[in-house]
């Protein structure tokens, strides 16, 4: 249920941000893109949004799904992600400024204790134990 509200909040707000970005977020003419004409950059705020209404839910409907502490670092992590990416889109930072900035968000992660401790492997029963890593 939540990915299916999750999709009806991108679908909404989406149109409303490529109106929006039509007058003045488009970048073109970067090394790394090839895009034969200007591509808004906004749309991942829609998916930001979605993410947030829908953590924002779960907290107020299930609280008793997860430990609090990892909520908000995962919470505060994929905001400072998300900001990282859309501050790149608007005034790029380059390659190795935004990877820096990825790793210290990172670490940042890790260092408040949450971290994925398993991998299973998708349409298999094989599961990897990671917490050697």
């Amino acid at each position: 249920m939540a990915g299916l509200t999750g999709m009806g909040i991108v679908f909404l707000l989406i149109p409303l941000i490529l109106k929006q970005s039509r007058q003045y977020s488009h970048r073109s003419g970067d090394l790394h893109h090839t895009h034969k004409t200007p591509v808004p950059r906004l749309g991942g705020i829609a998916l930001a949004a979605a993410f947030l209404i829908i953590e924002a839910l779960v907290f107020i409907f299930f609280p008793e799904q997860s430990d609090a502490h990892d909520r908000w670092v995962i919470l505060g992590s994929s905001m400072a992600m998300f900001g990282l990416g859309l501050w790149d889109d608007l005034w790029p930072l380059g390659a190795k400024r935004k990877l820096l900035g990825q790793l210290l968000i990172a670490t940042i992660v890790c260092c408040l204790g949450v971290g994925i401790q398993t991998l299973k492997i998708p349409f298999t029963d094989k599961i990897i134990n990671l917490s050697a890593w």
